[in-house]
């Protein structure tokens, strides 16, 4: 069973909390613009994260330090450090991640 977990700001729900967020799939404008209201920093980094030469490695963001991060390392690295990964996704204008629960 999966359960939506809201991210109300993206700062304090996601910083230091090992996430990765794949990107591929939201409006980047809105996304932008909701990073922006939660003082994230170094949100040029956008940019970098959906340019990346590596496919693979192409439109995942996490969050650390409250600044944006894309990937220095192939995310199967990440994941064996211990992150989780998870897609981005949008309904009405807020943004959310399906989240596996064990009942």
């Amino acid at each position: 069973m999966s359960k939506r977990f809201y991210i109300n700001d993206f700062c304090y729900d996601l910083n230091y909390n090992k996430v990765i967020l794949y990107i591929g799939d939201v409006n980047l404008d809105r996304l932008r613009k909701a990073l922006e209201e939660s003082v994230v920093n170094k949100i040029y980094r956008l940019e970098y994260a959906l340019t990346k030469t590596d496919r693979s490695d192409r439109n995942y963001i996490y969050v650390e330090n409250c600044d944006l991060q894309d990937l220095s390392w192939p995310v199967h690295e990440y994941i064996e450090d211990g992150y989780s990964v998870y897609v981005l996704r949008e309904d009405a204008g807020r943004f959310y991640v399906e989240v596996d629960i064990c009942e």
